[in-house]
């Protein structure tokens, strides 16, 4: 499955909304509930996706490993991901976004496995792929292998936070899909 968010900076996100708790706080309690356990692996993000987990008191029962991999060869070496799949499409790529995530998840042995791959800028973006651009990849043993793209211009700062809402918005929408609510419970809204 395949989605696109624009960012006008106008329109709220998932995470922006005042409605309850952080959004990674009700991601870590959807996966403690589940008895579910998460890897991650960046690049743009520089690490912000795992920082924000483990922010999160109880994170340690769901958060087995993050990596930072910032260098083509680092993705390669330690997700094993082939280096034509990065020559072939280049390193923000759908196809480098769902190799990570299909590496990552057989890797750490994880549930599920989230990364990102993309430009912040403020350099570096060509006419297909501009300075911006984010792919986040989710694979999971439930589901086909998603994708996600992001375009969210602006500071590298406002680019990290607005790709790590993104990508705790698609996991949390991932989870809901195999949540099992209780009778009378409520869904849990993030904030």
């Amino acid at each position: 499955m395949r989605t696109e968010t624009r960012y006008s900076g106008n329109l709220p996100l998932v995470g922006q909304i005042k409605r309850g708790p952080p959004l990674e706080k009700t991601v870590v309690e959807c996966l403690r509930k589940t008895k579910k356990t998460l890897a991650t692996a960046e690049s743009c993000t520089g690490g912000l996706l795992a920082n924000r987990i483990t922010n999160v008191e109880g994170c340690s029962e769901i958060f087995l490993e993050g990596f930072i991999l910032y260098s083509n060869e680092v993705k390669s070496k330690r997700l094993h991901l082939p280096k034509s799949t990065i020559q072939s499409h280049g390193v923000v790529s759908e196809e480098v976004a769902a190799g990570m995530a299909e590496r990552l998840l057989y890797v750490s042995g994880a549930h599920y496995a989230l990364c990102t791959t993309g430009i912040a800028g403020p350099t570096g973006g060509t006419q297909q792929v501009p300075t911006g651009t984010i792919f986040i990849g989710l694979a999971s043993h439930q589901a086909p292998v998603q994708i996600h793209r992001g375009f969210f211009p602006g500071s590298r700062a406002t680019f990290k936070r607005l790709a790590v809402d993104a990508a705790l918005g698609m996991l949390y929408c991932q989870l809901l899909k195999c949540l099992t609510l209780e009778p009378g419970r409520n869904l849990i809204l993030p904030g």
